[in-house]
């Protein structure tokens, strides 16, 4: 199994539809699994049953998913909770996208279906994200840094490590 980790904006959904087509792999996009279903999208499940609902959903679908053979994507939040983190190390390969959190910003700010960024400045945005870095880091088997590369880079740079 393939975890593809990183904050909101990595390009976490991309690159992991990119691997899966390549490799000829069954994709799971996390927080689409969670979304299809509670039958409600993510801000909606955010909204109306707060955070820490979500996040209990989040771990279910993580325990579902691992046992099966492929790649995941997960939500930015999805190592929070140590028991996920934990849970994807045992069962897989977890890849972390690593991007400046600058980049990131400049990716989200109007992007209306991102909860979490929703009225913040940078400056909060990159505090969001500062509290978050060592969780990426103590989570993955494998750290991708890849502000400046384009997507075919970046699964090319993963081919390459995963291989060697």
């Amino acid at each position: 199994m393939l975890y593809f980790i990183g904050y909101m904006g990595a390009g976490k959904t991309t690159v992991g539809k990119e691997m899966a087509e390549l490799n000829g792999l069954a994709l799971v996009d996390l927080d689409h699994a969670i979304e299809m279903e509670q039958e409600k999208s993510i801000k909606e499940i955010f909204h109306e049953d707060g955070q820490d609902y979500f996040r209990e959903l989040e771990t279910a679908a993580l325990r579902k998913f691992s046992v099966q053979n492929g790649i995941v994507t997960t939500g930015g939040g999805v190592i929070l909770k140590e028991e996920n983190r934990e849970l994807m190390k045992k069962t897989g390969e977890v890849i972390y996208l690593r991007c400046r959190p600058e980049t990131l910003y400049m990716r989200l700010k109007y992007d209306e279906t991102r909860p979490l960024i929703q009225d913040k400045s940078q400056e909060e945005f990159i505090s969001m994200f500062r509290q978050r870095e060592r969780l990426y880091e103590e989570a993955a088997t494998l750290i991708i840094d890849t502000d400046g590369m384009g997507v075919e880079e970046i699964v090319q740079t993963i081919q390459d490590r995963l291989n060697s």
